[in-house]
């Protein structure tokens, strides 16, 4: 100590005791106290010699008040200890081995006998010390009631803060080292707890036996008895936890409400503040990461959930019994109570789940709406936004299956896949499927509630786009069915395959633009790039080939125009099963008929017959929409000489015979061709060989009368003859 400092303390200590009535001065003239010392060069201006036998409660110097009672005892020895205080150090037994002691305070470490390398700063701090060391104790009463064995021991312990680290009142019961405390009866009650870090108000204020516990912040671990290795960080963090053992409390009121659950995490103001109170031990596998994050009900016992994950901001906020779920994003699953195995990642992502169980929602507000429904796949932004009670769907991409409410079933993949769909509150299966932008989006000037359409398959770019109550659909391609509102049964597969189909039912297009340029008939067949029909209102058209162009209804065409031969192993099979024809007539012309035909060979305009049926029409609707259209241009096949006859002489030579020839395809408006069925002349060229046949007959029938008249003539002529001889 400072010889200048020891000058102030004995000049403190001896003027109450002068009974001088005048002031003394040692080095000045002008004194201004009763005993006044100036130095007069740089040496110790008052030396204190202690005795040989000085002990510590016999301290070098003593301050009383005017009743001569002591009010501050200041000692130091040769053992490096140094006792400031009434009382202090009054014990220390400096020989025994209680060295390198520093006390400050009335009754500071009072009871201290061998105990060595101590710290005390306040009152009563370490006052029932008597062998413990290295102990450092700061504040009034900190760590007053420590461990009182007189056995020599290892005090590791640091208290800072009034009454911090008090201990019990049972001081021989407190034996817990390696403990921190810093703030306002920190540790108030520890006896047994070893290794616990405490800083703030109150904080780990009722631990006992708790081992290996920090708390960071005012009443963190405040309830804490036996709790092991728990961390807590933040105000009134793990308030009440008990004897909850390995949680991890992060920001205000984190964990507040556990008393006994184990494992738990919780990260941000009020995570899992609410927890599950219960005073039976459970191990809480659940983590929260945000403000309020898994805060749980107001009903802090009804919150038995575990194994939930939560990261954002009031993320599962308000689960009770759910279990299992992972939340990442803020207000995901916010609502959810009792709703378990969710998993939940994106802005407001089943934010309105209450009981729904074993959805996957990521996205931002994917199955925001979603209250009761379960087993909902979705990944994507405002996927499945409006869903609230539909069930076991698939929606994959931005605003997929947007505004369906209770549809159960549906699988949509694709941004805005299904978007505008069936948004009615009743419970419905949707067998729909939907894979590719916008595929199956919905009629666009419809409200959801019309686009009621099911069992519809939509695989390609806005396929089945505008379907509105069509159903049993199949469209695979871009922009296949792109059109289709209210027609059901069709398949579609190719790009822009059916693509202008409205209304229509039981048409069948595979290739690419097939039938696109069709319209608004039923049970239509398109195979082929490019077949197609001129005549879009003509029911029952078949058109296979590529470029084939059927041209009126119940009509099929094979091949384009160019098509120089179509054959098989065997000829073609007519359906004539006399049990199913009625109206039966044999008013069949024949000769009469077949007289009348003229046999000719020719050659075919191919061009003028392509522009006659609308090619070169279809070629610039389709190509106005961008598809591409190419047909071969005719060649060699404009030379080719064919033998037949001409369709318009025929009908002519038909006419006149009043006979209702079916071997004569006449137009049906105004782009249809005429065309024969050769086979169909087989009938009257029959006819006709069996009127000749009957011809023959006849004729041989005569030829053998006049033959036997001749014979009986050459037979009288004969026997004249020989009558004449």
């Amino acid at each position: 100590m400072k010889k200048t400092t020891w000058v102030t303390l004995l000049m403190s200590f001896i003027i109450p005791a002068l009974s001088f009535s005048q002031n003394v001065g040692i080095g000045t003239t002008t004194p201004t106290a009763k005993l006044h010392i100036r130095g007069s060069s740089d040496i110790s201006q008052l030396f204190i010699d202690a005795n040989s036998t000085q002990s510590a409660d016999q301290p070098l110097l003593k301050l009383r008040n005017s009743s001569g009672a002591d009010l501050l005892w200041m000692h130091s020895d040769n053992a490096a200890n140094t006792f400031v205080g009434l009382n202090t150090g009054r014990f220390n037994n400096a020989t025994g081995g209680a060295t390198g002691n520093s006390f400050f305070g009335s009754l500071a470490a009072d009871s201290n006998t061998i105990g060595a390398n101590n710290t005390v700063v306040g009152r009563e701090a370490l006052f029932s010390n008597k062998a413990g060391d290295n102990a450092t104790a700061i504040g009034y009463q900190a760590m007053q009631y420590t461990n009182s064995t007189t056995g020599s021991f290892s005090n590791t312990n640091i208290a800072v803060g009034y009454q911090a680290l008090r201990g019990s009142t049972t001081a021989g019961s407190n034996t817990g080292t390696g403990n921190t405390a810093i703030g306002y009866q920190s540790m108030l009650n520890n006896s047994t707890g070893f290794n616990n870090t405490a800083y703030g108000r109150n904080a780990l204020l009722s631990n006992t036996g708790g081992d290996n516990n920090t708390a960071l912040g005012y009443q963190s671990l405040n309830d804490n008895t036996t709790g092991l290795n728990n961390t807590a960080t933040g105000f009134q963090s793990l308030y009440n936890n008990a004897d909850g053992d390995r949680n991890t409390a992060y920001g205000t009121s984190a964990l507040l409400s556990n008393v006994a659950g184990n494992n738990g995490t919780a990260f941000g103001n009020g995570a899992m503040s609410l927890s599950n109170n219960q005073g039976s031990s459970f191990t809480n596998t659940s983590v929260a990461f945000g403000y309020e994050a898994l805060r749980g009900s107001v009903s802090a016992s009804a919150n038995t959930g575990t194994g939930n994950s939560a990261i954002g901001y009031q993320s599962l906020r308000n689960n009770s019994s759910g279990d299992d779920n992972t939340a990442m994003g803020y207000n995901s699953l916010i609502t959810n109570s009792t709703g378990s195995a969710n998993s939940t990642v994106g802005y407001l992502s089943l934010g309105d789940n209450s009981t729904g169980s074993q959805n996957t929602a990521i996205g931002w507000q994917a199955l925001r709406n979603n209250t009761t429904a379960d087993s909902n796949t979705v990944m994507g932004a405002r996927a499945m936004l409006d869903n609230t009670t539909g069930s076991r769907n698939v929606a994959i991409g931005t605003n997929t299956l947007l505004e369906t409410v209770a549809g159960s079933n549906g699988t949509a993949i694709g941004y805005n896949a299904m978007g505008n769909y069936n948004n009615t509150a009743t419970p419905f299966t949707n067998f729909n499927v939907a894979v590719g932008y916008g595929a199956l989006f919905g009629e666009p000037n419809n409200a959801a509630s019309i686009n009621t359409g099911n069992n519809n398959t939509a695989v390609g770019y806005l396929s089945l786009y505008s379907n509105g109550s069509g159903d049993n659909n199949t469209a695979i391609g871009k922009e296949a069915l792109y059109n289709n509102s209210n027609g059901s049964f069709n398949t579609s597969v190719g790009m822009f395959s059916l693509l202008n189909n409205y209304g229509s039912d039981r048409n069948t297009a595979v290739g690419y633009s097939a039938g696109s340029a069709f319209v608004n008939a039923d049970d239509c067949t398109f195979i082929g790039y490019n077949s197609e029909s001129n005549a879009p209102l003509n029911f029952n058209q078949t058109a296979i080939g590529s470029g084939a162009i059927v041209t009126g209804f119940d009509r099929v065409r094979v091949g384009n125009t160019n098509v120089t031969s179509i054959g098989g192993q065997v000829g073609w099979t007519t359906f004539s099963d006399g049990r199913f024809k009625k109206n039966i007539d044999e008013n069949i012309p024949g000769l009469d008929f077949i007289l009348k035909l003229r046999p000719v060979s020719y050659t075919t305009d191919i061009t003028a017959l392509n522009q006659f049926i609308g090619v070169d029409e279809i070629r610039k609707i389709k190509e106005s929409r961008g598809e591409k259209f190419a047909v071969a241009k005719p060649g060699y096949q404009e030379t080719i000489r064919h033998s037949g006859f001409i369709a318009q002489e025929v009908e002519s030579a038909a006419k006149q015979l009043g006979f209702p020839f079916s071997g004569i395809d006449i137009p049906t408006n105004d782009k249809s061709p005429y065309g024969i069925r050769y086979a169909e002349f087989v009938v009257p060229l029959v006819k006709a060989v069996q009127e000749q046949q009957k011809i023959i007959e006849a004729q041989n029938k005569r030829n053998n009368e006049q033959q036997t008249q001749l014979d009986n003539l050459s037979k009288e002529i004969e026997l004249l003859k020989a009558k004449l001889k």
